[in-house]
């Protein structure tokens, strides 16, 4: 299975470029992967977005889907 992972803000310092494909073997949950696949507490996301659309950190993308991770807002 395919996902592809984007990300903005602070999370870019995980994600170099900001976008990355990855191949799952199993289906995860984006908590999961954002544990497993990227090595972060899922805390850092503040929210997922799947094709548009406002997710829970526990869905289950489908192949070929594409995860959008936004951090918490920071800054003063």
């Amino acid at each position: 299975m395919e996902v592809t992972i984007k990300a903005t803000g602070v999370l870019l310092n995980y994600l170099p470029g900001g976008t990355m494909v990855l191949y799952l073997e199993e289906p995860l949950a984006v908590k999961e992967i954002v544990r497993q696949k990227l090595g972060l507490n899922p805390a850092v996301v503040a929210a997922v977005i799947v094709n548009g659309k406002r997710q829970e950190n526990d869905y289950v993308p489908k192949d070929r889907e594409e995860i959008f991770l936004i951090p918490p807002v920071s800054g003063g």
